[in-house]
C-alpha cells in the first residue's frame, strides 16, 4: 500500500511500526496486499514474496472456508478466529486472528491481527494431565489468598473430602478461618509462614463443616503473580491418628515401628539413637545392630547429603523444621527419592535437646507421574507412539541428525483394503490386526528406529542414520515379510499387504513436517500403483 493521503500515511504508520503480526488482506479475492515486518518474521517470508501471496497460501482451511469466514470478519458478524497457518518451512501454528474491515481510498479491505498461540495451546495440554494428577493425590491440595480470614482459590477433591464438603463451589464459598477449630492459630500460623522463606509447616486442629475435629499437618509456601498479589499454596495430610497415638507411648511406639515411611532420631552432636525397622531395613541394619556406626554421608547420596547439611539442618535449626526432598542410598549402591522432615526438638531451657527426620518413600509416586508422561506419548492399542509422541520423537530426530551432519529417513506405512477387512470381520478384529503389525513394523528396524501410529492403519518409522537407500531397503524387507506371512486372528488367517512410503532428510525437506508430507506422496504413489509396494521420494 502507498501513502498519497493523510489517512492513508496515519495507516501506514501504525501499521507498518507495529511489534504485532498484522496482514492487510482483500476479501474480494483473498490476496494479501501488505505485510508488516512483524509478519515477514512470523511467516519466514520478504515483504515482496508475502505481498503476492494469497491468504489461503497460509491458512490450512479449504478455500471455500476461508471465503465464508473472510465474509463473517468483512460484514463484521465476527473478528475474531482460531486457524492453523503455514509458515516458509511448511510447519504449522496455531494462531488467534482478529481481522476487521477496513477502508482506505473507498476501498475494503481486511486488517488482520495474528496472535501465535502454539506455545499456549501445548501448555494447556499439559496442564491438563498434571490437574489430573493433583486431583488424584491422596493429600489435600489447595490454593488461598493470604490474609487472616482466607479465601479458597482452588481445591482438589481430597481437600472438599478432608473439609466434609457438599461440593467444591461449597468450599470455595467457605472462609479457609471457618475450618480452623481454634481461631487465634489461625493468626498464628499466618504470622509464622510471613517469616518463612520456603516451606512453612504446621501440625494445626481442623473442624469439618460437618463437625467432625482433627489433627492435620498444614505445609504451605508464599507465592507472588504477576501482579504483585500474594498467595498460598498448601498441602494438607490427615494426621489424626497419629495425633491420637500419642496419647499413648507404646500405641505411638508400634505405629512407628509398623510404618514404610523411614523414622530415626539423632542427639544434637549428631550420633544417631533411634530407627525404625524401615529405616534399618533401607541401611541394612538387623533389628539388634548398633546405630554407632551410622554416618549420614554413607546414607545420603552425593547431592542429597550436600542439602542436609547446607539447607535441611540449619533451616530445621533455625525454624524448628525442614521439608524437603533427599536420596538415600542403599548398602547394595540403590538410590531411593524420600520426601523428608526434619524436626529440631527444644527443651524447656530453650537449648536443642534432639533432632528426628521422617523420610517416606516416593519412588512409587515418581514411577507413576512417569507413567502418565508416557501416556500422553503413546497409543493405547498398540503400545507404540502416538501422533504427538512421533512429531515430538521426529523433531528430536531432525535435530539430532542436523546437528551430528547425519542422515535421516521416515517411513510412512498403511494397510492396504484394511477398511473391507473392518467391515466384514469387526473392528475387534481389525484392532487385532493392528496389534499384531507392529512386531513385522518394529523387526525390520534397527535399535534406534522409532515406531509410530499416525492414526486409523496409518504408521510411521524414523530411521536415524538410514539414507534413502537402506531406508527404502528396510522398507522393502517389511513389506516382503508381512505379503508372505498372513497373520493369525480369532476370525481365521487373514493376508495383508503394506503400501510404504519413504522419503530422507536433505537440503530442500529441511524439517519433520516437509519428511512425513514427502514419504505421504511416495506412500500414495505405491497406492495408486497398486499397493503392497515401496516407493520413495
Amino acid at each position: 500500500m502507498t501513502a498519497s493521503d493523510p489517512e492513508a500515511r496515519l495507516f501506514e504508520q501504525m501499521f507498518h511500526h507495529s511489534q504485532a503480526i498484522k496482514l492487510l488482506v482483500d476479501p474480494d479475492t483473498g490476496h494479501i496486499r501488505d505485510a508488516n515486518a512483524a509478519a515477514c518474521r512470523f511467516y519466514g517470508l520478504d515483504q515482496a514474496t508475502l505481498s503476492q501471496r494469497r491468504i489461503s497460501d497460509l491458512n490450512t482451511l479449504p478455500e471455500a472456508r476461508i471465503r465464508q469466514e473472510m465474509s463473517a470478519a468483512r460484514e463484521s458478524q465476527r473478528n475474531h478466529f482460531r486457524f492453523q497457518h503455514r509458515l516458509s518451512d511448511e510447519s504449522l501454528r496455531d494462531v488467534e486472528v482478529y481481522s476487521s474491515p477496513l477502508s482506505l481510498k473507498g476501498k475494503t479491505y481486511l486488517l488482520s491481527i495474528i496472535h501465535d498461540v502454539t506455545a499456549r495451546n501445548d501448555n494447556e495440554h499439559e496442564l491438563a494431565v498434571l490437574r489430573d494428577v493433583v486431583e488424584n493425590l491422596p493429600v489435600g491440595i489447595y490454593r488461598s489468598t493470604m490474609d487472616q480470614q482466607g479465601q479458597f482459590l482452588s481445591v482438589n477433591q481430597e481437600m472438599v473430602r478432608i473439609a466434609e464438603a457438599d461440593s467444591v463451589e461449597t468450599l470455595l464459598a467457605t472462609p479457609v478461618r471457618d475450618l480452623y477449630a481454634d481461631k487465634a492459630t489461625r493468626e498464628h500460623f499466618i504470622e509464622g509462614l510471613q517469616q518463612a522463606e520456603d516451606w512453612y509447616s504446621q501440625t494445626v486442629k481442623l473442624c469439618s463443616m460437618k463437625g467432625k475435629v482433627g489433627h492435620y499437618r498444614v505445609s504451605v509456601r508464599k507465592q507472588q503473580d504477576d501482579n504483585g498479589t500474594v498467595f498460598i499454596d498448601g498441602i494438607l495430610e490427615d494426621i489424626t491418628h497419629l495425633r491420637a497415638a500419642e496419647q499413648s507411648q507404646q500405641q505411638l511406639f508400634e505405629i512407628i515401628e509398623a510404618t514404610p515411611a523411614i523414622i530415626g532420631i539423632s542427639r544434637p552432636e549428631g550420633e544417631l539413637i533411634y530407627l525404625n525397622t524401615a529405616g534399618r531395613e533401607i541401611l541394612g541394619l538387623g533389628p539388634h545392630d548398633a546405630l554407632d556406626s551410622f554416618k549420614p554421608r554413607k546414607v545420603h547420596s552425593k547431592d542429597s547429603f550436600e542439602t542436609l547439611t547446607k539447607k535441611a539442618l540449619p533451616t530445621a535449626l533455625e525454624k524448628g523444621q525442614w521439608s524437603g526432598e533427599m536420596c538415600f542410598r542403599t548398602p547394595g549402591g540403590e538410590e531411593i527419592p524420600v520426601q523428608t522432615t526434619l524436626i529440631a526438638h527444644y527443651g524447656d531451657d530453650g537449648e536443642l535437646d534432639r533432632i528426628s527426620a521422617v523420610s517416606v518413600d516416593v519412588s512409587a509416586q515418581k514411577q507413576r507421574q512417569m507413567a502418565l508422561e508416557r501416556l500422553a506419548y503413546k497409543d493405547s492399542l498398540t503400545a507404540v507412539f502416538n501422533r504427538r509422541g512421533f512429531m515430538r520423537a521426529l523433531r528430536n530426530a531432525v535435530a539430532d541428525a542436523r546437528r551430528q551432519g547425519t542422515p535421516l529417513s521416515i517411513i510412512m506405512a498403511d494397510l492396504d483394503h484394511f477398511k473391507p477387512i473392518n467391515d466384514t470381520h469387526g473392528h475387534p478384529v481389525g484392532d487385532e490386526i493392528l496389534q499384531k503389525l507392529m512386531p513385522f513394523l518394529q523387526g525390520g528396524r534397527r535399535q534406534l528406529d522409532q515406531v509410530g501410529r499416525l492414526g486409523g492403519e496409518e504408521f510411521g518409522i524414523i530411521l536415524p542414520g538410514a539414507g534413502l537407500e537402506d531406508a527404502v531397503a528396510i522398507a522393502e524387507r517389511i513389506r516382503a515379510t508381512l505379503a508372505h506371512q498372513p497373520i493369525e486372528t480369532q476370525a481365521g488367517t487373514i493376508p495383508i499387504t503394506l503400501s510404504l512410503g519413504v522419503s530422507e532428510l536433505d537440503g530442500d525437506k529441511r524439517s519433520g513436517p516437509i519428511l512425513i508430507r514427502e514419504a505421504d506422496k511416495a506412500l500414495y504413489e505405491a497406492k495408486h500403483a497398486g499397493r503392497n509396494q515401496v516407493r520413495s521420494r
